[in-house]
């Protein structure tokens, strides 16, 4: 009877998420920033009849995934005509609104297939953008208006998605995916999973990650089929974690793999990159640049090279501007640099060399949390393929990094005075108040308006990296 009782539980799949604080935290995030848009909130009466629901969700607040990317579709689906009429609906992207694509990590500690325990990602990259889940290096599902297509398309080849299947993976709403996305405290946490970790967060249930019926099945164990919510439990107390390998996949924050979310856009090889460094770094170590520099060198054989501060000038060191180079505009010259002068701290006068071989303005540098830095960003070219190819598809990168440069507003100034890791504070902080959610907001506003401006993007776009 037990036995029975056993496997019966076992298949209600969504207890093991319901089990968990990924509900909470889920309505938490869709009420803070999807609900924000949310014009019914504007109305008088609304909150009349529901003035003590401010952190409840509302009609409108959230969207359908299906309603807002319009996919998955199943092979041989055959929809209405307003169906039909709905998918072909130009979407904001196609007015120049933005595209959103929205990173998970597909947690996978023990690679089933051999049994060994991964030691470096312990993750896969999932991707959810308007017509495509992206997995990995090279598994995709690409939604048409008549059915989806997957690759690779070889039936020979290794394929994490079925390529005819009926069923569709799990439909989640836009919230939901965002709160995946952001799914940071969990006891599966990609490359930052341990064992210990694990099984504390198991125990005190600190898991806002989410199990995802993939609907794929693939070489999933008799043990994942007949108790499938067990399994998931356990995986994910004792850091077992299987990633693509069974039906259920355990999704957590899209840095847990790599947390500039610019891995998709090296991969789509756009001519222009625009990267917003907002993790947590007093110190200014530049820790997430450089694993997306590394997985994007080893993934997709994409080498990003930072301009110094000649380069930027349009000349080499020591000498005058060199013909035929593009110096960036004027304009925003003065707040870009090497990564070096995105560093805040006491500069010396020991110099140092640069690649080529001559001194470089650059200084050994003493961090100190109370100076200013002297760049609020740099820029990359990103060559994919042979460096020594002229032909190979080359982008600009441009990377904007929350820094202090002595300019801005008096009060952003005077936050930053009485406390010295702004703007790089920890994110364990989620209880802002007013003085440093401004501070905040009015800095990103001030970098903003002079990094990332119309002149800057001109010049990128008449000069080809």
């Amino acid at each position: 009877m037990l036995t029975v009782f056993a496997w019966l539980f076992g298949q209600t799949r969504r207890f093991a998420n319901l089990s968990s604080v990924h509900g909470f935290y889920s309505d938490q995030l869709t009420r803070t920033f999807l609900g924000a848009s949310n014009e019914g909130r504007l109305d008088r009466n609304s909150w009349k009849t529901r003035a003590s629901s401010a952190s409840v969700i509302w009609k409108g607040d959230d969207c359908s995934g299906a309603r807002y990317w319009n996919w998955p579709r199943p092979p041989g689906f055959k929809p209405s005509p307003e169906g039909a009429a709905a998918f072909r609906k130009p979407r904001p992207w196609d007015k120049g609104g933005p595209l959103h694509i929205v990173n998970t990590t597909v947690n996978e500690t023990v690679d089933e297939r051999s049994g060994v325990q991964n030691r470096d990602r312990k993750g896969i990259c999932l991707a959810i953008g308007p017509t495509a889940l992206s997995l990995g290096v090279r598994h995709h599902m690409i939604t048409g208006e008549d059915g989806w297509t997957v690759f690779p398309d070889d039936e020979d080849a290794n394929r994490v998605f079925k390529a005819k299947s009926k069923t569709p993976p799990e439909p989640l709403s836009l919230g939901k995916w965002m709160s995946i996305s952001g799914a940071a405290f969990s006891a599966a946490a990609g490359a930052n999973t341990t064992v210990p970790l694990a099984i504390l967060c198991g125990m005190f249930n600190v898991r806002l990650g989410y199990w995802w019926n993939s609907n794929t099945g693939f070489g999933a164990r008799w043990l994942d089929r007949l108790f499938p919510v067990q399994s998931a439990f356990f995986a994910e107390m004792f850091a077992r974690t299987h990633g693509t390998w069974g039906q259920l996949w355990n999704l957590s924050d899209g840095g847990h793999f790599e947390n500039m979310a610019g891995y998709e856009l090296i991969r789509r090889r756009l001519p222009i990159i625009v990267i917003v460094d907002a993790e947590a770094d007093p110190d200014y170590t530049f820790e997430g640049l450089s694993d997306l520099v590394r997985k994007a060198r080893l993934d997709f054989r994409s080498e990003m090279v930072f301009l110094n501060a000649f380069e930027l000038d349009g000349r080499e060191a020591g000498q005058p501007l060199v013909k035929g180079a593009s110096p960036i505009p004027d304009s925003v010259r003065p707040y870009f640099g090497d990564l070096d002068a995105l560093r805040r701290g006491k500069w010396t006068t020991e110099e140092l060399t640069n690649n080529y071989g001559a001194a470089d303005r650059r200084f050994t540098l003493e961090a100190d949390r109370t100076r200013p830095s002297k760049a609020h960003a740099a820029l990359a070219r990103v060559i994919h393929g042979d460096a020594d190819d002229v032909d190979a598809p080359r982008s600009w990168l441009v990377y904007v990094k929350a820094t202090l440069m002595g300019d801005e507003p008096e009060d952003v100034c005077h936050y930053h005075r009485g406390h010295p890791d702004f703007p790089q504070e920890t994110t364990l902080d989620q209880f802002f108040d007013e003085a440093q959610w401004e501070s905040y907001r009015r800095l990103g506003q001030h970098v903003g308006h002079r990094v990332l401006t119309a002149e800057l993007f001109e010049h990128l776009r008449a000069h080809p990296a």
